[in-house]
C-alpha cells in the first residue's frame, strides 16, 4: 500500500461500503480518511484494525475485506475503469470511469458519493450534480487491486481460537452391487 492509494473497504459487523483515502503509509501501519465522513483513522498493517481514530469507527474494528486502488502505471482512460480527480481545494476523490465518447469528454461517478461528473479533454468539468463542486487540477488513471479477505486467528466474542488441525474421521466404503 502507497500513499494517494485508496481502498473500498467495509468493516466486520458493518454493511457500508466505504472509500478510503490513503494520506500516509509506514513501516507497520497507514492512515487514511473515510470519504463518505470525512473521518481519519491509523490501521495496523498486518492486522487491519484501527488503533487509532477521529470518528464513529471503534478503536480495534477491524476491516472485513478491501480492495487497494493504485495509480496506473501508464495512462488508461477506457470505460470501466477508475480514475482519481484532484480538485482545487487539495480533496481526491475515486470515480468509476462510465464513459469516454469520441470528442474525449470523460463522464465519471465518485465511489464515495455517487457524484457525476463529465470532463473535457482538458480535465475542465462540463456538468455535474455536485452543487459543491471545485475545478479540477488532475486527472489520474487508476487500477484496482485483487480484493483481499482479512482473516483473524482469534477475535473478543468469538468463543476462542480458531482450530489449527481437524481429526478426519475414515469412511467405510460399501461394497458395490451389481
Amino acid at each position: 500500500m502507497l500513499e494517494k492509494d485508496f481502498l473500498e473497504c467495509r468493516f466486520n459487523g458493518d454493511a457500508t461500503k466505504y472509500i478510503a483515502a490513503v494520506t500516509k503509509v509506514d513501516a507497520s501501519s497507514f492512515d487514511c480518511i473515510l470519504l463518505n465522513t470525512g473521518d481519519t483513522y491509523t490501521f495496523d498493517l498486518d492486522s487491519m484494525k484501527v488503533t487509532s481514530q477521529f470518528g464513529a469507527i471503534a478503536m480495534g474494528s477491524q476491516l472485513a475485506n478491501y480492495t487497494v486502488y493504485t495509480a496506473a502505471s501508464a495512462p488508461d482512460f477506457q470505460t470501466g475503469g477508475y480514475i482519481a480527480m484532484t480538485f482545487s481545494d487539495g480533496t481526491r476523490h475515486l470515480a468509476n470511469l462510465t464513459d469516454v465518447d469520441a470528442s474525449g469528454n470523460k463522464s465519471a461517478t465518485l465511489m464515495d458519493s455517487g457524484y457525476h461528473y463529465v470532463f473535457d479533454p482538458d480535465n475542465k468539468i462540463v456538468s455535474t450534480d455536485d452543487l459543491t463542486a471545485h475545478d479540477v487540477t488532475d486527472i489520474t488513471s487508476y487500477s484496482a487491486g485483487t480484493p483481499v479477505i482479512v482473516v483473524s486467528g482469534a477475535d473478543v466474542g468469538t468463543g476462542g481460537p480458531l482450530q489449527s488441525s481437524a481429526t478426519l474421521i475414515p469412511i467405510r466404503r460399501m461394497p458395490v452391487i451389481q
